[in-house]
């Protein structure tokens, strides 16, 4: 299954690929995304699992995310925006 998101994440079910991204002890998990970029939201969900979004902000996506494990957001608490690459593109 193919996925791009567009949407404020609580926490939301895909299926994805490979490595935890930053440690946090504000968020718990292993798969913390602690600055909302791009580059942070997919090197947390090619590990997979939960990914703990622990920032506040909008990811402009370069492009479309690839969904080959299973992979859930979770944004309690926090202010995300996760914007596809045709929206980042106007603004």
């Amino acid at each position: 299954m193919h996925s791009v998101c567009s949407f404020r994440c609580i926490a939301v079910f895909f299926t994805l690929t490979q490595l935890p991204v930053a440690f946090s002890t504000e968020c718990p998990g292993t798969n913390v995304v602690t600055t909302c970029t791009d580059a942070n939201l997919r090197t947390a969900m090619e590990a997979g699992g939960l990914v703990t979004l622990c920032c506040n902000g909008t990811i402009l996506l370069t492009n479309t995310i690839r969904v080959s494990r299973e992979v859930a957001l979770d944004a309690t608490g926090h202010d995300v925006i996760v914007s596809p690459p045709t929206m980042g593109a106007r603004r």
